[in-house]
């Protein structure tokens, strides 16, 4: 995996055709246009597509408007780029589905050229993206992501100490 950037908020990184970001607390509008930048960087490394998975924590604040506004333009610009993207919300109750809720209306909002889908667990949406890769994607690759998600999350943790 290579990590991009980790701060107490959000980790994002790569892990061959992935790029995955984990939010944490706050969404600010710079974390995600670095994430925008890392993902037209990944996509020039991989023209036939690639996949976007965004895992927000339990303990995710609601993004203000100009943050839901920079997550659009992210969305937007992985028009051509993403073939597969995916927003896990791990939680339960009324705040779990806020934040799907808020989820749903940035994909109005932007209305995607690629498939995007909510999940409410990392392995559901590691299996989506494992079906959208068809043959080509191997057990392993599934794993790697999975084990890059842990390891952002704990990039996240090293820099809430």
């Amino acid at each position: 995996m290579q990590l991009a950037r980790a701060n107490r908020d959000h980790a994002v990184g790569t892990q061959d055709c992935f790029i995955i970001i984990v939010w944490r607390d706050r969404t600010t509008v710079a974390d995600v246009e670095h994430g925008a930048r890392v993902l037209a960087a990944l996509a020039t490394r991989f023209p036939q597509g690639i996949q976007l998975l965004q895992v927000v924590e339990e303990s995710a604040i609601v993004p203000d408007a100009p943050a839901r506004d920079a997550l659009a333009r992210l969305l937007l610009g992985g028009a051509g780029k993403v073939a597969l993207s995916s927003v896990t919300h791990e939680g339960g109750g009324f705040r779990a589905s806020l934040i799907r809720g808020i989820v749903t209306g940035l994909l109005l909002v932007s209305k995607p050229t690629f498939p995007h889908v909510v999940f409410d667990s990392t392995q559901r949406a590691l299996a989506k993206h494992a079906e959208n890769l068809g043959l080509a994607v191997s057990d392993a690759l599934i794993e790697r992501v999975a084990t890059a998600v842990h390891d952002l999350r704990a990039a996240i943790l090293s820099k809430s100490d």
